[in-house]
């Protein structure tokens, strides 16, 4: 799959066209005890409030102050581009849902939820929550006319029309200059808005709250339906910024059928294998094959799919997994790496023998850590 990340401002990850219009997703939540509170990374994107876009080209964080233990935590994007929290649930005025951090027995318990499908539904939030205030004013319509407007342009009957009948001419015209008319006033030029004169049922239908209407579900993704999108979902992406003995994908949707990982990794020093792991079995219930050696049955701990160095390049390795209900798990992976002059591409074919969903996806070398500024990301397609 092609990489369509852009980079921008002297190597700092930036984001395609295409990526822009994701949602903006709960990429990590994790407990600073130093500084007492959670540290919540947003990922990159576009949100449209009516006439406000806001845009991020990069990661941004947001900090929960003195989190208390099994305890969720909303957090929402702001129209002013800051993002904000509670623990009501109830959405603040000119804001969208991005998800819920919800922390278990202890403060670093942390489970991450994702509710970015009401992104789409931002620039509707504005305007419910304009149609709101105005219903709740005591005088919704006090911009038409007042008691006193109404009063005064009712005792002054000769501004009611610029043309006057003969009785009010002096000339026996039939009609009189403006200046001639008494009682008129600069502001009486035109007519008054008379209570009758509104909009019929008007002042009844606007003082309650309009329902608005907004298409799709809750799990669209720029205006479209997921079940529509023809390729790839991002489900989570993350980059090492400090050297990692593992990186974990959880909170898999149900919905992925497949599941496509896409690695560019590095280790400090020398050379390993990437090993992989699913829902948190560690039983000998894997199987794989690297095409340039002899198979092998189940009975692994784990899976191999690809080998990562030291080198200043990246080793890459793209891994596509089948995660249908009821069958037992299978799949593919290259692994492409630079080594002195030359550069190896392996290919391997692997198993996992259980039935299970796969909802969690550890990644780690078999032996030290994988270096900062490693990337890792993982898409999911429907049936």
């Amino acid at each position: 799959m092609a990489n369509t990340t852009e980079w921008v401002n002297g190597g700092a990850p930036g984001i395609s066209a295409e990526r822009l219009n994701e949602p903006f997703h709960v990429a990590a939540a994790t407990y600073d005890g130093v500084g007492v509170k959670i540290d919540v990374t947003f990922g990159p994107g576009r949100a449209v409030f009516l006439t406000t876009i806001v845009e991020k080209l990069n990661n941004s964080t947001y900090s929960i102050a003195s989190p208390a233990t099994n305890t969720t935590y909303y957090v929402y994007l702001k129209s002013d581009g800051t993002f904000t929290h509670n623990t009501t649930g109830t959405t603040p005025a000119g804001a969208v849902r991005l998800g819920r951090v919800i922390t278990g027995a202890t403060v670093d318990a942390i489970t991450r939820a994702d509710d970015r499908g009401l992104l789409p539904g931002a620039a509707a939030r504005v305007v419910q929550d304009n149609l709101d205030a105005h219903a709740a004013a005591a005088d919704p319509h006090s911009q038409y006319a007042t008691d006193t407007d109404l009063s005064a342009h009712a005792a002054n009957a000769d501004a009611h029309h610029a043309k006057a009948h003969a009785h009010d001419g002096t000339d026996g015209s039939g009609t009189v200059a403006h200046g001639s008319l008494t009682g008129v006033t600069a502001d009486q030029h035109h007519a008054k808005l008379h209570a009758a004169d509104h909009v019929s049922g008007g002042a009844d239908a606007l003082s309650g709250t309009l329902a608005v209407s907004v298409t799709g579900d809750a799990d669209t993704v720029d205006g479209k339906h997921a079940a529509d999108l023809n390729g790839w979902e991002l489900i989570a992406e993350t980059t090492l910024g400090a050297d990692a003995a593992s990186v974990v994908f959880d909170l898999i949707p149900s919905w992925a059928e497949s599941l496509l990982l896409e690695i560019e990794a590095r280790v400090p020093s020398s050379t390993y294998a990437l090993a992989m792991r699913f829902n948190d079995d560690a039983g000998t219930n894997y199987g794989y094959r690297e095409y340039s050696s002899t198979s092998t049955s189940y009975g692994q701990a784990q899976l191999y799919i690809g080998t990562i160095t030291s080198a200043a390049t990246p080793g890459r390795i793209t891994a596509e997994i089948a995660n249908r209900t009821g069958h037992e798990k299978a799949g593919h992976a290259v692994s492409w790496y630079s080594y002195g002059t030359s550069s190896i591409t392996t290919g391997y074919t692997f198993g996992w023998k259980n039935s299970a969903k796969i909802t969690k996806v550890l990644l780690y070398p078999n032996s030290g850590n994988m270096a900062a500024g490693s990337k890792f990301r993982l898409y999911g397609r429907r049936a």
